[in-house]
Parts: structure tokens; C-alpha cells; sequence
């Protein structure tokens, strides 16, 4: 079951966006139907990504889409445009279903389908929709039947590659080559297209609110370590080792390094460890309270609540 496979790379980014937008976990589903989790899918009429979005309804979305680097490839920033379009049409619409026909076939048409039948029931305005949205919904439901008992009918996941499953990601704000970041991180470049599918013509263009770098583990290791012992001026949010921050308060710190799981804020963060959001922004040069699945950031933590933690893990 090679869907389920691939459900381990991307259904932890999914989940982060949806927590963090207020939506229903159950949407993680919708890209198994929409591109059966496969980032550069392309469908017939030019739809990309994982969630399939069409070059119009991308560049609506702030997505970019040129001849060096497609966002709608990128698991990242196609999730979250997603979550948030997803958002608007159930705003829009009031339910799931008449917000998910919506996704498929556009709004236009799910308002004349309720104008034709007199209702906002999907069931009974069924007939007034499109034939292949007709059959969307019943094929979300199964989706999501086979996303969370397909142990029961005894399927097993074909998983993907140690370097495919194992890895982190960081936010690049410098040109840089996918030669370089090869060459840096001691793997090879196809491994990069493969975790990083957006970028076309072997550059990460200069962005000034940062393009999205997956590397495998070990990759990301030798990758940091060559930002931190070269004079390349590559701009990472990375807080890199050796870098000197003023604490405020308590000099009885512990330097913690920490990596945001599914759906957590940096409001989460500092309720758990006992700080502001601003001071973790302080701490990590962020400039947002924004955060992203895999996020490495470095938090000053009371040694007593470090103690504290680790009796309740």
C-alpha cells in the first residue's frame, strides 16, 4: 500500500497547518484522492501537487509558480495555502461537504447545484453537481476509512527510504545552488529533488520570507555544520551554534534545542516552557509567531522546570 507509505512524510505536515488553522484532522485525507500523495502529480488539465491546485488558484493563493521553483510541489506552502482556502469555503458554505465539492469543482458551481435543489444537503443536491463531484465525497469517506483501518483488511505500508522518512527542514533565505547544498550536505542531488520537489531548474532563488530545505538527518548535520564553519553567507533560520544571546532574568538557564511537532505554536511552546512568545522569537531571529513542522528553535529554559519535564517524560 504505497499511499500509506507515503502518508508518513506528509500527513505530519497536514496536521500541523490543520491543527493550526482550527480544522478537522479528517482533511488530511482529501490528498489522497486528489493526487494519492504524490508532490509532483499532474493531472490532465495541468492541476499540481498534492492537493492539485491549478496555476490561477495558486498565484490567488501567493503561491509561486514559475519556471524556477513551483510552490504547488512544495508540502509546506501547498498545505497551508490549502488549509486556509479550505477554511474559506467552509466559511463560505457552512458544511464540509458543499466546502469540499467546492474544492473540486468551484464554488460557482456548488451554488447553482443548492440553488437547483433548494437545499445546502450534499445528498440532495447530488444529482445537480457534476458527475465527477458527485462521486468526490463518497470517495473521501473511503479515503478516510482506508487512512484509519486499513490494518484491519490486513494492508501493510510500502515505506519510502530511510532518507526520505528521517529528516528536518529548515527555511533558506539566500540564492543557493542545489550543487552546493549537495556538496555541503555530502548527498546526492536527486535526493534533494526528491525531499524538495518545488525547485525546477537547480536553484533555491533568493526569498525574503525563505524556501523550505528537507534533508535528510544526517544531510542537515554535515549542512549545518558547513554553514557554521564557512564564510558563505547563506541566510538560514538557524540559530547556529556559537551565536551569542543575552538572557533576561535568571542566569540559572539550560540551553534547550527543541523541534515543533504537528499543530504546536510558539504561544504552545511558551506555556510549556515557562517563557513568552517573544522571547522565543528573540531567542530564534523570528520575526513572526509562525511556525512549521520540523522548526528547530533554541529555548532558555530554568534548569528546575528542565527537571521537572524530564520526570514527567
Amino acid at each position: 500500500c504505497r499511499i500509506e507509505g507515503r502518508a508518513v512524510l506528509y500527513f505530519p505536515i497536514f496536521e500541523h497547518y490543520l491543527k493550526q488553522y482550527n480544522l478537522p484532522l479528517e482533511l488530511k485525507y482529501l490528498p489522497m484522492i486528489e493526487s494519492a500523495l504524490r508532490p509532483n502529480a499532474v493531472s490532465g488539465v495541468g492541476a499540481t501537487g498534492l492537493w492539485q491546485f491549478m496555476s490561477p488558484t495558486a498565484t490567488e493563493l501567493g503561491l509561486r509558480n514559475d519556471h524556477l521553483v513551483d510552490e504547488r510541489r512544495d508540502p509546506y506552502k501547498s498545505t497551508e495555502a490549502a488549509v486556509k482556502y479550505l477554511a474559506g469555503l467552509y466559511e463560505r458554505f457552512g458544511n464540509w461537504e458543499l466546502a469540499l465539492s467546492a474544492y473540486n469543482c468551484g464554488a460557482g458551481n456548488v451554488w447553482k447545484a443548492v440553488k437547483s435543489g433548494g437545499t445546502r444537503n450534499y445528498w440532495q443536491i447530488r444529482e445537480f453537481l457534476p458527475q465527477e463531484t458527485r462521486d468526490y465525497i463518497p470517495r473521501f469517506i473511503a479515503a478516510s476509512y482506508l487512512g484509519e483501518y486499513y490494518t484491519l483488511h490486513h494492508l501493510a505500508p510500502s515505506m519510502p527510504d530511510y532518507d526520505m522518512q528521517f529528516t528536518k527542514t529548515i527555511k533558506v533565505y539566500s540564492a543557493i545552488t542545489v550543487s552546493k547544498i549537495a556538496s555541503a550536505a555530502n548527498i546526492s542531488e536527486s535526493v534533494i529533488y526528491k525531499l524538495n520537489p518545488a525547485y525546477q531548474k537547480g536553484v533555491l532563488p533568493y526569498n525574503a520570507n525563505g524556501n523550505y530545505l528537507v534533508l535528510p538527518e544526517l544531510g542537515m548535520i554535515a549542512f549545518k555544520d558547513y554553514l557554521r564553519m564557512s564564510n558563505d553567507p547563506i541566510q538560514t533560520d538557524l540559530v547556529l551554534p556559537g551565536t551569542t544571546l543575552t538572557v533576561k532574568g535568571s542566569t540559572d538557564v539550560i540551553e534547550l534545542a527543541i523541534t515543533v511537532k504537528p499543530g504546536q505554536t510558539l504561544v504552545d511552546l511558551a506555556m510549556m516552557y515557562e517563557c513568552t512568545a517573544s522571547d522565543i522569537r528573540e531567542w530564534n531571529n523570528l520575526s513572526s509567531n509562525d511556525t512549521y513542522y520540523m522548526q528547530e528553535l533554541r529555548l532558555f529554559v530554568p534548569k528546575a522546570l528542565v527537571a521537572k519535564l524530564n520526570k514527567r517524560a
